[in-house]
């Protein structure tokens, strides 16, 4: 039940609760990656800021909503309150009674390769002079990923960037890809949602089957993969006139209409 910092090694810096002890060896449950660990006993030491998490209700990488509606992720804790990043970039120290517990969140986002971003994959920026690189810790629905990389001394190696920026070192939940056309659905349903291929398909989502028209696109779930709503993902909730459907978006809870050249399936 002790929680525990690994002092060296391959796992040197990962935090966790101790869950078997046999003298030579220690596992416990990573904080990291909510797996279990064994290593040496001698290469972990009491984490002296778990009192503190105690104290305060919060442990390190917890998400966290401010004062100013604005996400964050905690990288320490000391005494005088939370250090936290924001989800615009913005690092700062604040009272444990100004922050609010975003508990049990799945938010799941979409990289530049039309593949999923969950908690504890691995990931490595597309951009800049100095890629970075890191594991999932967090993810939040206004379209931000939190990432921890212990070899980062700045901010205790939390940062973080947007789904379109990251692309996966070992992606362990590769989802179907969004560049996966919708023409390997079957007959009844087989029609695009985006000419991406230049073919020029043009959608004829309802059909009269006995004089009822049938929607072959509602029900379906998508990906934005165009404009300010790009990579939110959504359910179709009707197709309109003018090749455009009708869309409840998971992340918002907002319903919006876009043309079906903005949209694919996402299975």
């Amino acid at each position: 039940g002790d929680h525990v910092k690994v002092k060296s090694g391959t796992h040197i810096d990962e935090t966790g609760t101790v869950t078997k002890f046999d003298g030579k060896e220690t596992t416990f449950l990573s904080d990291l990656t909510m797996k279990e660990v064994t290593v040496f006993s001698k290469v972990l030491r009491e984490n002296v800021g778990s009192g503190l998490a105690t104290a305060t209700g919060f442990n390190t990488h917890d998400l966290v909503m401010m004062c100013n509606q604005r996400a964050a992720v905690i990288y320490n804790i000391e005494r005088e309150g939370c250090w936290v990043l924001d989800e615009e970039g913005n690092s700062q120290l604040v009272a444990p009674s100004l922050l609010l517990p975003l508990r049990n969140t799945s938010s799941v986002w979409i990289n530049q390769e039309g593949h999923e971003i969950r908690k504890g994959d691995t990931m490595k920026e597309v951009e800049g002079a100095y890629p970075r690189s890191g594991q999932v810790i967090q993810t939040y629905q206004s379209g931000v990923v939190f990432l921890y990389d212990r070899d980062i001394s700045e901010t205790k190696g939390v940062w973080y960037a947007s789904p379109s920026r990251l692309t996966p070192l070992t992606p362990h939940h590769i989802g179907t890809s969004v560049r996966d056309s919708l023409d390997k659905m079957n007959p009844a349903r087989n029609m695009q949602l985006m000419a991406s291929r230049g073919n020029g398909l043009t959608p004829t989502p309802h059909v009269a089957l006995s004089g009822r028209t049938k929607d072959y696109l509602k029900g379906r779930h998508v990906v934005v993969v165009k404009g300010p709503f790009k990579s939110y993902r959504g359910i179709i909730k009707e197709t309109l006139a003018d090749d455009k459907a009708y869309v409840e978006l998971h992340t918002t809870n907002r319903n919006e209409t876009f043309p079906l050249a903005l949209l694919k399936e996402k299975e």
